[in-house]
């Protein structure tokens, strides 16, 4: 299939789920985000009735959007993702219930155009790597859908990344263990410093109490002593 000149409006989209976090539209043009529509760009690439869907000679599917009254052609590759794309060594990426993740990633262009220039169809899908990265370590079920940015060859196409916050799901139920105290500092009242600079979190031991007898007893001995000491300096 010969490839059409380089379309005026074109913007990259990807769909696709994470470890936890369902099958949604992570990347998609503005226009549709704004709106809600951006959903709608599952079911159209979606295989029909689950069988296979044709490819053309460069191996990309082809489906026709349609939103405000303009026609819109998607030109579409479908993946396993891999660790490798998540800048990671290992085999294919899996969600929480052991599923393999497939990736549905390409090129949205307004028009009807017969096929794509395989150039636009790079800078798309450099856009759809980076995105899926941070989706997939984000893990973010809550994360908005990136706005796609609009293509023009030869020029970087910015993304904006921002909504995916990459988190350590050990940092969200545990706490970090107390720091010890600064040296030459004594631990706070009731902690005693223990190995490695933990705190004791026991109480310390109350005083042992003395009955009366115990203390008269102590008066005595202490009266003994004291006569006994003049006796000896007198003589």
């Amino acid at each position: 299939m010969a490839a059409a000149p380089p379309p005026a409006d074109a913007w990259p989209f990807l769909i696709a789920r994470g470890r936890t976090v369902g099958q949604r539209v992570i990347l998609a043009p503005e226009f549709l985000v704004s709106t809600g529509r951006h959903v709608d760009l599952q079911p159209t690439v979606a295989r029909p009735d689950g069988s296979p869907e044709s490819a053309s000679a460069d191996g990309l599917s082809r489906s026709r959007f349609e939103d405000s009254g303009t026609e819109y052609t998607l030109f579409f590759r479908r993946t396993i993702a891999t660790a490798d794309l998540i800048g990671r060594q290992g085999g294919d990426l899996r969600d929480e219930s052991s599923r393999r993740v497939e990736v549905t990633e390409g090129v949205m262009i307004a028009g009807s155009p017969e096929g794509v220039d395989r150039r636009l169809l790079d800078d798309a899908l450099k856009i759809t790597k980076k995105t899926f990265r941070a989706f997939w370590l984000a893990d973010d079920r809550n994360a908005r859908p990136v706005l796609a940015p609009r293509l023009a060859q030869g020029e970087p196409a910015p993304v904006d990344l921002s909504d995916f916050v990459r988190r350590d799901r050990t940092e969200r139920h545990f706490a970090p263990p107390p720091r010890p105290p600064a040296e030459g500092v004594a631990a706070p009242r009731g902690r005693r410093a223990g190995p490695g600079g933990l705190g004791d979190l026991r109480s310390p031991a109350p005083s042992p109490s003395r009955s009366p007898w115990q203390l008269a007893a102590v008066v005595v001995l202490i009266v003994l002593i004291a006569v006994l000491v003049l006796a000896l300096a007198s003589g």
